[in-house]
């Protein structure tokens, strides 16, 4: 059984920003691709976009109608633990 935990990357009175970070890890996944694709010349542009996407979000809040709903996502879960 996997343990996941969330961590919280950024909280702005919109919006707090969470990631998942798996089996005790302290590095989330957002930190992991954060240092994975950070000095990738090869998806900067990509990188750019997606990092000024998030400021967006950060500083005016989600709208819920820009996410979509999984409709397969139970059935795409392992049994988990998770801890907030």
């Amino acid at each position: 059984m996997k343990e996941v935990t969330l961590k919280t990357i950024e909280q702005s009175d919109n919006v707090c920003l969470y990631s998942i970070c798996f089996d005790g890890s302290e590095q989330s996944e957002f930190e992991n691709f954060l240092a994975t694709f950070k000095d990738n010349g090869k998806y900067n542009r990509d990188f750019s976009i997606i990092l000024l996407a998030l400021e967006k979000i950060i500083a005016k809040g989600a709208l819920e109608r820009l996410f979509r709903i999984e409709k397969n996502l139970i059935t795409n879960i392992e049994s988990a633990t998770f801890t907030i």
